[in-house]
């Protein structure tokens, strides 16, 4: 019994431990290259902000981040802690059935002009 072994027992059952996230620099070319970068200044005492982003598509969801820092754009002085988060824009809206009105209306219009040509 003391010369069997367990294959079980020698078999190595620890994970490798995660890969730490790289840490995200919003000023840095690196980041600029590959994520939408939008900057905005606001006034001192200001406690809330919006931001209009644009050519977003509709029904898609997008990742943020986001974090207070003093104005020098390459190296700021000051930075506070990274807000990350998730957002969804709005689903696109359904089709309209307009095409069928518009089709009668131009042929109510033609018959119009049809008919003040004639009493004319």
């Amino acid at each position: 019994m003391l010369n069997t072994t367990n294959s079980s027992a020698t078999a190595n059952t620890t994970a490798a431990p995660a890969k730490a996230a790289e840490p995200v620099n919003l000023q840095s070319s690196a980041t600029a290259a590959k994520y939408h970068v939008q900057r905005q200044e606001t006034k001192t005492g200001a406690l809330s902000f919006s931001l209009v982003f644009k050519s977003l598509n509709a029904g898609a969801t997008y990742s943020w981040m986001c974090e207070a820092t003093s104005l020098s754009p390459s190296n700021p002085a000051f930075r506070t802690a990274m807000s990350k988060g998730n957002v969804a824009t709005s689903a696109p809206p359904a089709p309209s059935s307009s095409s069928d009105s518009a089709l009668w209306s131009s042929l109510f219009a033609a018959v119009l002009m049809i008919a003040a040509v004639f009493f004319y």
